[in-house]
């Protein structure tokens, strides 16, 4: 339900879309908000969720979410540029889609009938109380009360959680010898979604395939990464979206050295290894629909500290893998949210 002159019903939908929200949109328009009608309005409602979106004052957008299966009510206030251009459209967008899909999950903090007819009153109380009087006369009432900013925040102002899981494959630069090593991996994650913005935590565990460099000696390395990130998205459109990643990691290695025919080199030190470092990516996302988002990132792993591998020659060690202490990676992943 669209109101105020400033905001445009029909682009407003279009914004929403449905691949992004995976929800069936139907668009209405309304001269004012009724918070009785808000509430009570059950004939002719076909849609079990209702949003109204009243951009009276199109700089802060008041969002009035019912679920109409549970009589369950959420409020929320957006904070805009005042424009009603694209981006304010894509940020209002942004937060109906994750607060509605939020809303049909039970994954959003909710209001009984009553408690949303009190917030309500709050509203209207506190922007009374502080509207403004010229000349001992009193204050023109307002075709709608807007949100006081003093006045007591709404329980369902806290954007959304959403987790999601991915299976990716992942390529890094190991060293000279090695070249690249690479393999698949799974992950896990949330984010905490926002009108501009979201952040959030992510676990990823890849198994690189067996890798084998044969120079004077044979050595054989399987590796298994571990990373943990935090996250910052950056949403630009309603599909696409870019970030930043970083975060600690480990990588346990098992490296094999073997010198066949030549029983003059030997092992030196322990066949497992655990390197620790810290790993920045930058990743683009393309949701295309609302259950699968494609994910490519590149980025850098730093090591904490040096590694190499060394055989023992006739009693002198002998370097024979060098690990490089920064390496380009690159991962493409689906994510299911």
């Amino acid at each position: 339900m669209a109101i105020g002159a400033a905001l445009e019903a029909k682009e407003l939908g279009e914004a929403i879309g449905v691949p992004a929200s995976g929800l069936s949109v139907t668009m209405d328009r309304r001269a004012r908000f009724d918070a009785a009608e808000f509430l009570s309005r059950t004939v002719g409602v076909d849609a079990d969720l209702e949003v109204w979106v009243d951009a009276t004052d199109p700089a802060r957008v008041q969002l009035y979410f019912v679920d109409r299966r549970t009589a369950r009510y959420a409020l929320r206030t957006l904070t805009l540029s005042g424009a009603m251009n694209e981006m304010d459209l894509e940020a209002l967008a942004q937060a109906i889609s994750w607060s509605l899909r939020a809303l049909r999950g039970g994954g959003a903090e909710t209001l009984a009938a009553a408690e949303a007819a009190s917030a309500l009153d709050r509203r209207a109380a506190g922007t009374a109380s502080s509207a403004p009087a010229e000349s001992g006369d009193p204050a023109p009432a307002e075709e709608h009360p807007r949100t006081a900013t003093r006045a007591a925040p709404d329980r369902a102002a806290a954007p959304p959680w959403r987790w999601w899981g991915a299976a990716f494959y992942s390529g890094s630069l190991h060293s000279s010898e090695f070249g690249v090593v690479h393999g698949p991996g799974l992950g896990v994650g949330f984010d905490r979604s926002g009108p501009g913005a979201s952040w959030g935590l992510r676990l990823g565990l890849q198994l690189q395939w067996p890798a084998t460099y044969e120079g004077a000696v044979t050595v054989d390395l399987t590796s298994l990464a571990t990373r943990v990130g935090a996250h910052l998205i950056a949403a630009s459109s309603r599909r696409f979206r870019w970030g930043i990643v970083a975060g600690p990691g480990l990588d346990a290695a098992w490296v094999a050295t073997t010198s066949p025919g030549d029983p003059a080199f030997v092992a030196a030190g322990s066949s497992v290894g655990f390197v620790p470092l810290l790993h920045l990516s930058l990743f683009a996302d393309l949701l295309l629909t609302e259950h699968l988002l494609l994910e490519a990132a590149l980025g850098i792993d730093v090591d904490l500290f040096s590694v190499h591998y060394d055989v023992i020659d006739a009693g002198v060690p002998e370097t024979v893998v060098t690990r490089l202490p920064v390496h380009p990676t690159l991962t493409l992943s689906v994510h299911l949210p």
